[in-house]
């Protein structure tokens, strides 16, 4: 889908691999995916739900999380805030849940 003549925000995912632009007067989201140098082409399947009139769209960036068991330990894990606690950080780091 096309963006309306005049969009006035557009939202780019922390990859930088999609474009959002909101369509508040065809009551749509626009969304591209980004090609070599920049090209932006529709995407094939929509990725993002929009309300009825979306005025503006916000992108927050990817949540840490730890990679290796290691960086749980001794008190490592307060480094990630969605963990209460070293076990539920390996845990993560084991099952990737």
């Amino acid at each position: 889908m096309a963006t309306e003549n005049f969009p006035q925000a557009l939202a780019v995912s922390p990859g930088g691999q999609s474009v959002y632009v909101p369509n508040s007067a065809s009551h749509s989201l626009s969304q591209y995916d980004v090609g070599a140098g920049g090209a932006l082409s529709p995407k094939s399947l929509p990725t993002v739900e929009s309300g009825s009139s979306p005025l503006g769209i916000a992108v927050t960036p990817l949540a840490r999380v730890p990679t290796r068991n290691e960086q749980c330990k001794r008190g490592g894990w307060r480094d990630f805030s969605q963990f209460r606690n070293q076990g539920r950080c390996v845990s993560f780091v084991q099952t990737h849940r």
